[in-house]
């Protein structure tokens, strides 16, 4: 799941089902969702700013792509199960 669909995603009769009818801690979930966003836009922040110093440095096509894959491998490695 991309970082546009979670954003998208409407979670909030889902959130009130699990507040009313189960021992979920929906507001937990809630503060977490809100924490994958923040965490993956501070990533591809980081992103653009690598790769437009990448840019202004002259790196090689090849170089280039490669640091870019790493960068967005990290990104989908992104722990979602903790802070």
């Amino acid at each position: 799941m991309d970082l546009e669909t979670i954003k998208r995603y409407d979670d909030t009769l889902w959130l009130m089902y699990l507040k009313e009818n189960t021992v979920f801690d929906a507001d937990g979930i809630q503060e977490k969702k809100e924490w994958l966003i923040q965490t993956l836009e501070a990533h591809q922040d980081a992103l653009q700013l690598a790769l437009e110093v990448m840019e202004k440095n002259g790196l090689k096509n090849e170089e280039y792509v490669k640091i870019q894959s790493m960068v967005m491998n990290s990104i989908e490695k992104v722990d979602t199960t903790d802070e």
